[in-house]
Parts: structure tokens; sequence; C-alpha cells
């Protein structure tokens, strides 16, 4: 940058007439000396285009800049591999994630750790739909108990000999809090869920109970599951 500096933007450069076919390692210093010269000139016609009048103060603008944004990325990277969780890794590689493509990534984080693309993802993710550098809301949850009497309320009238039926095959096995195993044989439900329910309000407003609200009653029937019977009218048997 120094040597860019130093040249006049008046120079005209001069036609390309070499190519480097070689790894930069491998070439000799005389080859090195020309592309960097090709390069110089690139640069003046480059700032001549973009700022005719200013093109000296855009080029210092740019060196300050770049310096800056690499004295950033070092500091960043210091962060992320001192971070003591995954999702704070995942914060402050969403400051930056945005700014590089995944094989330029890859390569900032080479001499520390080996980047995934699924880390990258999952930072720029991030960046897009919670914010840059910004943690992920943790959102409570509260529980609310259930009334115990309404629940055994509820249990008494869906335990009813009418509502299921043993089956001839087939067990399940309960696990109790205690270690405890009961076998219990399979049962069928005869009526489904929500006729189960609808009955059950009926018969609380018969006996001006209040009940569960139907969509807690429908949980309870997906915890105390069982097989439904299903209609075999109008098949014929060949």
């Amino acid at each position: 940058m120094a040597q860019i500096a130093g040249l006049s933007d008046t120079t005209i450069p001069e036609p390309l007439t070499f190519v480097l076919k070689k790894d930069w390692a491998s070439a000799i210093e005389k080859e090195k000396q020309m592309c960097e010269k090709k390069v110089d000139d690139a640069c003046r016609a480059v700032r001549r285009v973009i700022a005719p009048s200013s093109s000296k103060e855009l080029l210092k603008s740019y060196i300050m800049r770049t310096s800056r944004s690499g004295n950033e990325i070092k500091a960043l990277t210091l962060a992320y591999r001192q971070a003591p969780t995954k999702s704070l890794k995942t914060q402050i590689l969403s400051i930056y994630a945005l700014r590089f493509t995944s094989r330029e990534l890859k390569a900032i984080h080479a001499p520390f750790e080996k980047l995934s693309d699924r880390q990258i993802k999952r930072a720029r993710s991030h960046a897009k739909t919670v914010g840059v550098r910004l943690p992920v809301e943790n959102i409570p949850y509260h529980r609310v108990r259930i009334d115990k009497s309404k629940l055994e309320h509820f249990l008494s009238f869906v335990d009813q000999p009418y509502f299921y039926q043993d089956v001839s095959f087939g067990a399940k096995t309960v696990n109790l809090n205690y270690g405890k195993r009961m076998v219990m044989p399979n049962v069928v439900r005869t009526v489904g869920r929500s006729t189960l329910i609808e009955q059950y309000h009926q018969r609380c407003r018969e006996e001006e109970y209040q009940p569960l609200g139907k969509s807690t009653l429908y949980r309870i029937l997906k915890v105390r599951e069982a097989s439904q019977r299903k209609s075999l009218q109008g098949l014929k048997c060949t």
C-alpha cells in the first residue's frame, strides 16, 4: 500500500504482457515484482475513474478502513475463541458472517479451528432473524396446574365401560413413579374424542358442574391414549 501511495496518478499504465500461472510461493522475485507493478497500475486507474479529483484521498481512506477492519476481525475471532458457549459463539460470528463468503470465513478461522458450513448458516440466520450480535430472547412459559378434583371427575366419566372395550391381543406396560411396572391389556375406545368430550360437557351442564376446557380435555385424552374402533359397516365379505 505504501508503494501504491507513492506513485503518481498521472502515470499511464503499460499494457498487460505478463500473467502469473504458478503459485505465488513458487514464483521468482522478478515475477512477483512485475505482478505488484501491475496491481499498482490497476489501483491508480481505478482511483482515477472513481474519484478523478480525490484519488489520493480515496486511497488513504481505503488503507485506514482496511486496517481498522483487519484489527476488528482479529478482535472478533479472539472473542469467538474465548466464548464459553455455542450460543455466544453464534452471536459473535453473526457480526461478520454476512461480510465474507463461506470460504473466506473458513480461512479466517483456519489457524485455530475448523469452521463448518452449519455454523456459518446458523450465524447468518441469527443475523437476519434475531439481529447482529443480539442474544436470543428467552420467552418464559408458565405451567398451569389442573384442578385435581376436576381431573378426577373427568376421568371417572371416561373410565366407564361404555366407552372402552378390552381386546384379546396385545398389552401395554405402564412404568409407575416408584419403579413398579404394570402390564395392562390393550383397550379400544368405542367413541371418538370429540363425541366423548361433548357427552361429558352435556352431563356437566345437566349437573351444573363447571368442567375443564375442551382443549385441556383433548390433551388429557391424548396422554391417556387408546385405539379407536373403526366402523366396518357396509363392507362385504367375499
